[in-house]
This record gives C-alpha cells, structure tokens and sequence, in this order.
C-alpha cells in the first residue's frame, strides 16, 4: 500500500532508533550463529566448525549454504519467527512507547511490530495491511530494500534494514548481498544529496522516502546492535552520514569483560577499544557499559530509561 511520510524540518533532526538483535538474545532467541548453523547444507565437522567461525558472518554464510544463500532462506525462514514471551514483549515496549519519528531494525523478524500491536502476523497475510511503501513503481529489490516499511496506528514507521522474513530474498545475508547493499546506498545517496540541496535552496520542508533519509538527517540511537565490522553497509553509512548529513549517532554499547576468564579479558578490551576508536574516527558517540552481570534485560531496561531523557 502506498503511503506518503511526513515531511521533515531540515531545520531540525528526526529521532531515529536502529535497533538489533540484542533483545532478542536477553531472552535466548537465535544469534547469528544460530542462524547460519540452521541454514547449513549438511553437516560439518568439529574442525570445520571451528574454522568458518574464525570468517566475517557474511563468509560463514556462504560455506555454510554452499553459496545457495537465497535457496537456503526460502526453505528455512519462517522457522524463525516465533511468538513473543511476555517479558520479552515488555522490553520491546520500553523502546517503541518512546517517541520516534522512525524505527530501524537490523532483524529480519517481527519482535518489534508484535509488541506494538500483537495480531501482527507474518505466517499469514495478516501482516499485509501493515505493510507500506513510499514509491510505487520501483524495482522489487530496491522497493524491499529502501522504500518498504510497515505502520502500526499511533506509531512510527518501522523499517527492516535488512529485509524480512516475508519475503526471504530481500534478506542481506551473504557477502553478495552486503555488496549490493552498498552499491544501493551509494547510488541512493547521490540522489539524497541533490533533494537535500534543492529542497534548502527553495526553503521548503524534505519529504523522506527511505529509511536511509532518516539514518543521514536524524539523531540516531544505536541499542543491541555491536555495529560487528562485517555490517559493512552501516559502516558505509555511517561514514556517509559524517560527510554529507546531518544529526548525531549514538551506539550503546554493553561490554561483559568483567563475567569473562582472564586469559579473555585483554584481547576482548582490544577489540572493544578498536571499535572506541573507529566511532570516535566517524563521529560516533560510543557509550560503553561495563556489565556485572549477565542480566541483559535489565540494561537495556535502564539504556531505554537513559534515551527518553534525550527525546
């Protein structure tokens, strides 16, 4: 269904949310690895195991469904989609009751819309009704990959990043595919910066068509989502966003160095610092938190309470 979004004041940033898996993983649902062990085409050995888990994600992928990525999702997505616990349902609650102009999820699943409104459902068509575009007559990978969102009443249009589970082949996953993500955003960009240019000359009000609009113009909240450096796309992104956008980025970002072994501990807090660094390079707030415990749902409880200061 076409939808129009409302305009933005380029004198002022839209309150944007990307949020990732990490709420997911607070209650047990399925990690990356997970996933790509569920999409493997047969079985591998201990040894190999350990070998394709030393690869970025995106390279994992490829092994593991004998680069046959698209078929492996047809035949397996929709047995990630499960039902919400309660609690579960309560955490995503504290992120959507917060007032956004714009939702971004990395997650190819429906936590986010069935918190929101829970007749949400995406194994019949009654997630259809919900499903909006801002462009009619673009290409069916560029329509699912940057003018698709879906719009539950009272609430900020959510954007899957990253596809969905509707319809398996719009789902960046492999190597390929964070490729042409990136081709995508590149070319989309160039258009954004000439509206950005003559909608300022003209002095009138920019009216987004992509969740991309949203990424560059907005302040941007970052929660459960580790920014891994195989989201090459976002890094892209963000990048792109220090050079011709406008707004901020935060990344809340929780570290458990304090619940590893010590012979962990030091190459972990290198890692961490690595991407410290990296944020500071591309302008990025990074706001770590040292945990003391695996208690997750409780941070991102409290990280939710910290940003609706902000709003």
């Amino acid at each position: 269904m076409h939808q129009t979004l409302t305009e933005i004041d380029l004198n002022t940033s839209p309150r944007v949310l990307l949020l990732g898996n990490g709420l997911n993983r607070a209650y047990e649902g399925f990690s990356w690895s997970d996933m790509i062990a569920g999409l493997g085409y047969r079985e591998f050995s201990l040894r190999e195991r350990r070998a394709i888990a030393s690869l970025p994600y995106p390279l994992q992928t490829v092994i593991a469904t004998g680069d046959r990525i698209d078929t492996r999702l047809m035949e397996n997505a929709q047995k990630y989609d499960t039902d919400l616990l309660p609690a579960q349902q309560a955490l995503f609650q504290c992120f959507t009751d917060l007032p956004w102009d714009a939702v971004l999820t990395t997650n190819y699943t429906f936590e986010i819309e069935k918190a929101i409104d829970p007749s949400f459902n995406c194994r019949t068509k009654a997630y259809l009704p919900f499903q909006m575009r801002t462009v009619d007559d673009a290409s069916e990978e560029d329509a699912y990959a940057l003018y698709q969102y879906y719009k539950m009443e009272d609430a900020a249009p959510i954007w899957h990043i990253h596809g969905d589970l509707t319809q398996p082949d719009s789902m960046i996953l492999g190597h390929y595919y964070y490729g042409n993500a990136i081709s995508r955003l590149h070319n989309y960009s160039r258009v954004f910066t000439k509206e950005i240019t003559r909608r300022e000359k003209a002095g009138s009000a920019f009216v987004p068509l992509s969740w991309v609009d949203y990424f560059l113009l907005g302040d941007v909240y970052i929660v459960g989502l580790g920014m891994d450096y195989s989201e090459s796309d976002l890094w892209w992104l963000v990048n792109c966003k220090k050079i011709f956008g406008r707004g901020s980025i935060r990344l809340y970002y929780a570290t458990d160095e304090k619940l590893k072994r010590p012979v962990e501990r030091i190459s972990y807090m290198r890692k961490c610092l690595a991407k410290q660094l990296l944020c500071e390079a591309y302008a990025v707030e990074y706001i770590p938190e040292s945990l003391e415990s695996s208690d997750y749902a409780d941070y991102y409880r409290r990280t939710a309470e910290t940003i609706s200061q902000y709003l």
